[in-house]
């Protein structure tokens, strides 16, 4: 009787491998990590955590699944492997949504807009706040930290997102950098955190490095586990990314967020008191300048959004440590009373 992680994508993509190290330290045993590339986990050390196959057991002996992915009940049932929804996010829920939700056995998610969308729909007994996964990955610090001064802005963009209009991102990315180089002496480091075939961020990483390679002060990061990217990032001033936004505010730096995401938002209406200043909605992108007057501001307010990630991030660390599945609250409406 032991726990299955179902349905991930590869840590070639550096969000799963965060969910996949936190959920790991949370558990008194070793998992069975079941993934559609096993070789993009023994790359970045999962091995070292879990078991690691393509394929869930043909005569499951029991166990508890835990999957991020919606469709995952009935999968996880056939095999014989109690089905628990974790770590999912989100802001809505239609009809068809609740109905696949309901099929699993307990619904684990960490913040309160996710659990609101549950409750909502009427799945308050199977609702329970649990760990945010990102606050218990440990951060390693490689070789050239040298190469950071204290002024530098971590860029962790994705080529993964979708264009608000055509080719409207890329030149925001471009006019981000040619104003930090212009208009102050910051310099740049380009984080990646995804890296995989037709989604490869060192390649818009390396695309915009060539551009400004006369200014001396943009520098491409290689690709490491999400722990040692998380090195990288900490030793950043301010972070601007899609993906790397919730790993840089986990390590108590302030990011910009490109892109709404319900995991991003519900995870900045906790952690600050606007969250509206730290998320950038990819359809206002249509302008190219909007990113970079968006980045004007958020700099103005760096010293308020540090001390509230100071506030913030060593409580969710250790509510997330000392998280224990008998005694987390078994529905959404049982925390929400004293609020």
């Amino acid at each position: 009787m032991g726990y299955y992680l179902w349905g991930h994508s590869g840590s070639g993509d550096h969000t799963d491998e965060d969910r996949i190290r936190g959920t790991c330290r949370l558990l008194a045993q070793s998992p069975e990590l079941i993934s559609q590339r096993p070789a993009e986990e023994l790359r970045y050390g999962i091995g070292a955590l879990a078991g690691i196959s393509d394929r869930l057991p043909r005569n499951g002996s029991g166990g508890t699944g835990l999957t991020h992915r919606t469709d995952g009940a009935m999968p996880l049932q056939k095999a014989g492997i109690r089905p628990v929804l974790w770590g999912w996010s989100g802001a809505g829920m239609s009809r068809q949504l609740a109905k696949r939700l309901g099929k699993f056995d307990a619904l684990v998610v960490s913040e309160r807009q996710s659990a609101e969308a549950l409750w909502s729909a009427g799945l308050t007994k199977k609702t329970r706040l649990g760990p945010d996964l990102s606050f218990l990955v440990e951060r390693h610090v490689r070789a050239l930290q040298g190469a950071f001064r204290v002024d530098t802005v971590g860029l962790c963009l994705s080529a993964g997102l979708p264009e608000p209009a055509e080719g409207a991102l890329y030149r925001s990315y471009q006019r981000l950098i040619r104003y930090i180089m212009v208009e102050t002496n910051f310099q740049v480091a380009l984080i990646p955190y995804c890296v995989r075939s037709g989604r490869d961020d060192r390649l818009l990483h390396q695309a915009l490095e060539r551009q400004f390679r006369g200014w001396g002060r943009v520098f491409c990061r290689k690709d490491g586990s999400c722990q040692e990217l998380r090195g990288d990032i900490s030793l950043c001033r301010w972070v601007v990314g899609s993906s790397g936004a919730v790993a840089a505010w986990s390590c108590g730096v302030p990011a910009l967020c490109i892109g709404a995401t319900p995991r991003a938002t519900g995870l900045a209406q906790e952690l600050f008191s606007r969250w509206e200043d730290v998320i950038v909605p990819l359809a206002t992108l249509g302008r190219e300048e909007e990113l970079t007057m968006r980045f004007r501001r958020f700099l103005r307010r760096e010293d308020r959004l540090r001390r509230e990630l100071e506030m913030a991030v060593p409580l969710r660390r250790q509510q997330a440590l000392e998280w224990q599945w008998e005694s987390s609250p078994r529905s959404f409406a049982s925390v929400t009373r004293g609020l």
